[in-house]
């Protein structure tokens, strides 16, 4: 006798998560809403995550580990569509904690909304130890639509519950962490589908300092200039070059046949992906990059979305305490464009 499917499917994308895995899927098994599948997809970990997932499921027929090589966690979510019947999918970090009536807040009101392609909440950050600290608010759908891309949160990642037939849609996930999520929230407005927000708190999202270093940080800010590239093409209804591009990169003969500004951002996102290739192995030498982020203000009068890498390189340094390095990334995003400085640290300490 066949069963039906489950209402959700919970994927949880893990990468050595020994530490925090246990509480994640705790809080999935003791959800109010119980008609669900939980996938722990094993990304490749060397340390005790899958054997750790495997005791806290305690053979609960809801729960499964899948192991597999370490493609990185967007690839990896994309792996486990493959094992999905659900109507609906509900993201899960392998480091956060879902609250017991998350899963039954969004199914009903995706069930009373079947306009809704997407439905996210807030989440409150908590540290290591799990030290509440702040709430995150995330907006509704009539102040998401017009608001500009730049301002990219307005859908935290780990609240997210999607309807599987809009993600089979749009095609997944396109790239690594960092803009995963707002890439396919970007691709998702553009594409008809709507998004909205619980205005409830949903989600334990955890923070630490071994989320992030300098080179995942360069990497990461790579991908936002490759995200906002790809928006700014489509909204021209120009054929989108990256939808063939799983590094984010485009080639210098496509580069060439976009508008001349689309072009400038072309060079900028090739200068911090180099960039970002030379940190995975080395330290980039302060004075060479001052010297090609000079060298593209002057050929370009402006590169304020690679200062912004910059920045978001400085605040990296910043979390592990290298001040002197944070002081350099800032120096050259001065270099760049020194209003963006100047706009940073207003809105930081003076602006209301």
């Amino acid at each position: 006798m066949e069963t039906s499917p489950a209402k959700v499917t919970v994927v949880i994308a893990a990468h050595n998560a020994v530490e925090w895995i246990e509480a994640a899927i705790e809080s999935i098994l003791t959800q109010t809403f119980s008609d669900f599948k939980l996938l722990i997809m094993d990304d490749g970990s060397t340390d005790d995550t899958a054997v750790t997932a495997l005791q806290a499921l305690n053979a609960d027929g809801r729960g499964q580990v899948i192991r597999g090589p370490a493609l990185g966690v967007a690839a990896t979510r994309n792996r486990a569509a493959k094992h999905i019947d659900s109507e609906y999918i509900a993201v899960m970090d392998a480091d956060d904690i879902a609250l017991p009536h998350r899963l039954s807040a969004q199914v009903a009101h995706l069930d009373a909304h079947p306009e809704i392609a997407i439905l996210g909440g807030w989440m409150r950050i908590i540290d290591r130890k799990g030290n509440p600290g702040k709430l995150i608010k995330a907006p509704r759908w009539a102040d998401i639509r017009p608001r500009p891309f730049q301002d990219s949160f307005f859908l935290a990642h780990p609240t997210a519950l999607i309807r599987r037939s809009a993600f089979e849609e749009l095609g997944g996930y396109r790239w690594g962490r960092g803009v995963a999520d707002s890439d396919l929230w970007a691709r998702a407005i553009d594409a008809g589908f709507m998004l909205d927000n619980l205005q409830d708190e949903l989600v334990l999202y955890r923070r630490h300092v071994g989320q992030m270093t300098v080179a995942r940080s360069f990497e990461n800010a790579s991908l936002m200039l490759a995200r906002d590239l790809s928006r700014r093409i489509r909204s021209r209804g120009l054929p989108d070059p990256f939808d063939s591009a799983p590094d984010a990169r485009i080639s210098s003969e496509a580069a060439t046949t976009l508008p001349a500004d689309l072009a400038v951002e072309a060079l900028e996102l090739d200068l911090a992906h180099a960039i970002a290739d030379q940190l995975r192995v080395q330290r980039v030498p302060f004075l060479d990059v001052a010297r090609r982020a000079y060298g593209l203000k002057r050929q370009h009068r402006s590169a304020q979305q690679f200062a912004g890498v910059c920045i978001e390189a400085a605040k990296a340094e910043v979390l592990v305490r290298r001040w002197l390095f944070a002081a350099r990334w800032i120096a050259i995003a001065a270099i760049i464009e020194p209003r963006l400085i100047l706009v940073r640290l207003w809105k930081k300490f003076w602006r209301q």
